[in-house]
């Protein structure tokens, strides 16, 4: 079963990326950069 709705969630998966992306991207314009330190720090 898995197997036949592989694409379709590979398919979305693909686009919640893309729309992470384009978050990330509107982020990076107006001070997301101190976000990314933030989130940075914190992994280590």
């Amino acid at each position: 079963a898995s197997a036949t709705c592989w694409p379709t969630s590979r398919a979305a998966l693909t686009e919640a990326g893309l729309e992470l992306r384009e978050q990330l991207g509107s982020f990076a314009s107006g001070g997301g950069d101190e976000l990314m330190i933030v989130v940075a720090g914190r992994s280590r």
